[in-house]
């Protein structure tokens, strides 16, 4: 089953607006895309069943590209996140969306 995100994320400039979805399987693994910055990339990562979770990927922004570590939780139809890449950190929440 695919969960989708609207998200917000709070970068220097302020924030961007995008989506992030997932599918999980049986093993707790999940394979994503996070729509941000008008480009589409996607991560791999871990929700646990208390919500708790981590993924990785790759950012493209409109001047650069970097990897990051995402960790957070999901909480109903709540989403937090915090992303750490090589030169910056930021928060994402986001609610659930039905397409």
């Amino acid at each position: 089953m695919e969960q989708v995100f609207k998200i917000r994320m709070h970068v220097p400039l302020g924030y961007r607006d995008g989506t992030l979805s997932f599918s999980k399987n049986s093993k707790q693994n999940i394979d994503g895309i996070l729509c941000l910055f008008q480009n589409e990339t996607p991560f791999t990562g871990k929700l646990t069943s208390d919500g708790e979770i981590t993924f990785s990927g790759q950012m493209v922004t409109l001047t650069r590209t970097f990897t990051y570590q995402a960790q957070g939780w999901v909480d109903g139809t709540k989403i937090r996140l915090n992303v750490a890449g090589d030169r910056n950190s930021f928060t994402i929440i986001g609610e659930e969306v039905t397409l």
